[in-house]
């Protein structure tokens, strides 16, 4: 399915220094779109822009939670946009006390929600206010799920939410706030969940950023235990990919996409495997066992993102690590949206 380019609306983007974010900005930027882009960093990321033509991009540091800063956006926008929301607060230690790690702090919690929940609603509601919002697209997880008991049947895009945590619970709130401003004021809102992402420029903040640290410093990459820990994988490239497709659709049946492989869970100990067949000098291995967080998980239903936009995911676990490596080593990129799914200008 090819899928053209709906307009020449500028598209503003939010998180653009973060890891998904940057990846984001600089798929529409290579497209041909004209990019919007926010953060709390002053400056957009040198690397997400290598290659890429930078008089196609607008760089407005700032808050989401000061409207001076939405504001900012709007006028840097000039006319009718889209947006594509993937500014988000992971705290790492509320992901870290599903291992057993300390628990976060109350302040860090409310802080939590306030960013991911009442700022992605402060966010669209201005820009549906100002009478120039087309389309917009909020970034999610799976998190919202996090909480759900595993069953042979993949997670169907419009499965309840049952999140665990206060980073799922957030980003559930913030869904269930944009889908009743869909609803009520009839906007054309999509939600878009994506799952296990990794890639270029996301850091120790993964088992796999870890193990890539490790490979490029020329270091073994061992632990004791966690080759069986399984999770639902996703290259960077594919999940930006499908929300590249969902935003130059011209027409999408549903409000909830899922942005993931959609087959099995993949072990670590396979990650490991698929370090040594890309790069036969990396020396990656995971231990047995699992951290007990890391089982019972269910993959994603991705039925509407295949039907509406012919998504599917395409980086093999071994060819994703083979890419990932590549880029850091040479900070060549490539394309992230390819010519033969969106019609190019």
């Amino acid at each position: 399915m090819t899928v053209r380019l709906e307009s020449g609306r500028p598209i503003v983007v939010t998180g653009a220094a973060g890891f998904v974010g940057s990846h984001v900005m600089r798929a529409f930027v290579d497209i041909g779109r004209r990019v919007v882009a926010t953060d709390l960093m002053s400056s957009a990321p040198t690397a997400a822009l290598a290659g890429v033509s930078s008089d196609r991009l607008t760089y407005v540091p700032g808050d989401l939670r000061d409207l001076r800063t939405v504001d900012a956006l709007l006028a840097a926008a000039g006319g009718p946009c889209d947006v594509v929301h993937v500014a988000a607060l992971i705290q790492l230690a509320q992901l870290g006390q599903t291992l057993g790690e300390s628990a976060p702090t109350a302040t860090a919690a409310l802080t939590s929600l306030e960013v991911n929940a009442m700022a992605s609603w402060q966010l669209c509601g201005r820009f549906m206010e100002s009478g120039l919002l087309a389309r917009f697209l909020y970034v999610s997880t799976r998190s919202v799920f996090g909480g759900r008991a595993p069953t042979e049947t993949r997670i169907a895009e419009d499965s309840p939410q049952q999140p665990a945590g206060i980073y799922g619970s957030s980003k559930a709130a913030a869904e269930i706030g944009l889908l009743a401003l869909r609803d009520q004021f009839d906007i054309d809102l999509v939600i878009a969940r994506i799952t296990g992402v990794f890639g270029p420029w996301q850091g120790p903040a993964s088992f796999i950023g870890q193990a890539v640290e490790a490979v490029l410093a020329g270091k073994p990459h061992r632990t004791e235990t966690g080759g069986d820990d399984e999770y639902e994988l996703t290259y960077v490239k594919d999940a930006v990919r499908g929300i590249v497709l969902l935003m130059e659709a011209r027409r999408l049946q549903h409000s909830k996409y899922h942005l993931a492989p959609g087959d099995r869970l993949v072990k670590l100990s396979e990650v490991g495997a698929a370090f040594g067949a890309a790069d036969p000098t990396c020396d990656v291995a995971f231990g047995r066992g699992a951290h007990s967080a890391s089982l019972g998980r269910t993959p994603l239903d991705t039925s509407c993102a295949a039907d509406d936009i012919g998504f599917v995911t395409r980086w093999a676990l071994q060819d994703a690590i083979a890419d990932y490596l590549r880029i850091e080593r040479t900070g060549e990129y490539g394309h992230e949206a390819m010519a033969t799914d969106i019609g190019m200008r």
